[in-house]
């Protein structure tokens, strides 16, 4: 079995994925209970995206783990963890964010865990507790701009605008090609009523994604509020060339030609 598991470790270096779990499920065939092939072949799995196979596969280590004393347990944190992602794609938040607990228990300085936790949190708008959790993933490693960028999406729901901008200021220092950021900070200005700040974001986030027919709508959306109704309808418009069946551009589009025809 040492021959095939040293295989198999060549083998997910060289990213010879399939081939790999090949060489895995040749040691498991010969030792069932070998918990580092069981863990190393479910993470290839997770890393070829198939989750429902790689939580089985950390469910299966976790069982063994139960059973006995096993060297392979200093590993319960990356365990948990992992079990925990493959349930977040799943959509089992409940379930991710119990795990992802129990990893983050065994290792309190997991940025990863409680990133994942943090997500967890927001999907399930837990905005609260996501704000708590991202703050001391920040902690660990405060220029990791994912990071920031999640902190300032939770301060926009919990409406901390002013916040939110500050936070993302510094995902545009760190990342100045970061589109979502520019967006986001067009939202906040939106939502302070500063409608030509969020006019600029827009059009700066429009830079980096030439193509997207919401940058339109939102442009076209702040122009009205300005009362630049013939500038708004070029928006929806350009909206409309980008995605023809775009619902909110038609609505725009026809209510404006009305509008303007009345004026």
């Amino acid at each position: 079995s040492e021959a095939f598991f040293n295989k198999a470790l060549a083998l997910s270096c060289l990213n010879k994925n399939r081939e790999a779990i090949e060489a895995y499920d040749k040691v498991i065939e010969i030792n069932p209970i070998d918990v580092e092939s069981i863990y190393n072949r479910g993470l290839i799995l997770i890393k070829l995206n198939k989750y429902s196979e790689g939580e089985k596969s950390m469910l299966n280590v976790i069982e063994i783990l139960n059973k006995g004393k096993n060297p392979f347990s200093k590993n319960l944190d990356k365990i948990y963890l992992n079990l925990g992602k493959c349930q977040l794609k799943l959509k089992k938040i409940n379930e991710a964010i119990d795990n992802i607990l129990l990893s983050i228990t065994h290792n309190k300085n997991s940025e990863e865990a409680l990133y994942i936790l943090s997500k967890c949190y927001f999907d399930t708008k837990q905005y609260q507790n996501c704000l708590d959790t991202i703050t001391k993933a920040i902690i660990l490693n405060p220029k990791n701009f994912e990071l920031l960028y999640l902190k300032a999406k939770t301060l926009i729901e919990l409406e901390k605008y002013q916040e939110a901008l500050n936070i993302l200021d510094r995902v545009i220092k760190i990342n100045k090609k970061y589109s979502s950021a520019y967006f986001r900070k067009g939202i906040c200005f939106e939502k302070l009523e500063k409608y030509e700040d969020a006019i600029n974001m827009y059009k700066k986030c429009q830079i980096l994604v030439p193509n997207d027919d919401q940058l339109s709508i939102s442009i076209g959306i702040c122009l009205i509020k300005l009362n630049q109704n013939e500038e708004a309808l070029k928006e929806f418009s350009n909206a409309l060339k980008i995605n023809p069946k775009n619902k909110f551009a038609i609505h725009y589009k026809n209510k404006l030609n009305k509008d303007l025809k009345v004026e």
